[in-house]
């Protein structure tokens, strides 16, 4: 087995092994990017017409659709709503939410909620406004994707899979790093049990900041082994170092303690 060293002096076998572990974690992680979905191809809902009072709800602030927080009476229309806007996630629509009060054609970019960072929520909305450009995905209002809810489903299928994309290249980034401290081979099993374990296989899939900014996080390592293991401050590596951690902790606090 080759000892650690310079990425450029390990045999690229051990890059291309990377790459197709990587690959088969995409692959698998892929074919889940639309759970929960399917509940919106059960006839009695898909044929259901929701009928929401006029001028009583803000379907933008979650707290009005539970009705404990709310004072509503929770309603049949109230439910399906749900299942037809929702995603099974709870935590999946605080970015749809996010990403619906802006308006750039308006220079509107406040996101009014701020439990999600910024580096986090800009690179997703244009994420969005690149696929409906491309035609994968169709943004429209809350009654077009109340009629719709294949859209919405799109939507959330896309906006998994910009966190899964983030992740996966995290996970390269971890395995470069790696080569600087310690054989491949070694490398190789930590790649496997970052890819393999349990928090990654749920929250990979979610769309949260938190699997995402493990891209910065790394590839703030990365600048910072870099430095050591050249012994000299580079001003690359010290740029890279500062701007990955300001964007790790942009997209989510609790990227602090990097």
């Amino acid at each position: 087995m080759a000892a650690a060293g310079r990425p450029g002096q390990v045999v690229w076998r051990w890059h291309l092994a990377a790459l197709f572990l990587c690959a088969v974690f995409l692959a698998v992680q892929g074919t889940s990017l639309g759970y929960g979905t399917s509940v919106n191809k059960v006839p009695y809902i898909a044929n259901y017409r929701v009928v929401l009072p006029e001028g009583t709800l803000d379907v933008l602030q979650r707290g009005n659709l539970i009705a404990e927080k709310s004072g509503l009476a929770d309603t049949q229309d109230k439910w399906l709503m749900r299942f037809k806007i929702y995603s099974v996630e709870p935590d999946d629509v605080i970015s749809i939410m996010a990403l619906a009060r802006m308006k750039p054609g308006a220079f509107k970019f406040d996101p009014g909620v701020y439990q999600y960072g910024g580096a986090y929520l800009y690179p997703l909305g244009g994420w969005y406004f690149a696929l409906s450009k491309l035609g994968l995905v169709r943004l429209g209002g809350f009654e077009e994707m109340l009629a719709e809810p294949g859209r919405m489903d799109a939507v959330y299928r896309y906006g998994r899979l910009f966190v899964l994309l983030a992740f996966v290249l995290s996970a390269l980034v971890l395995f470069r790093t790696l080569l600087y401290l310690a054989p491949p081979g070694a490398a190789m099993i930590a790649l496997f049990i970052y890819l393999a374990a349990p928090a990654t296989i749920r929250f990979s899939l979610l769309m949260k900041p938190h699997w995402y900014a493990l891209l910065w996080i790394n590839l703030a390592i990365l600048a910072v082994v870099r430095l050591s293991v050249n012994k000299r401050w580079g001003r690359a590596e010290m740029a890279g170092a500062g701007i990955a951690t300001g964007l790790a902790v942009g997209a989510v606090s609790a990227a602090g303690p990097v």
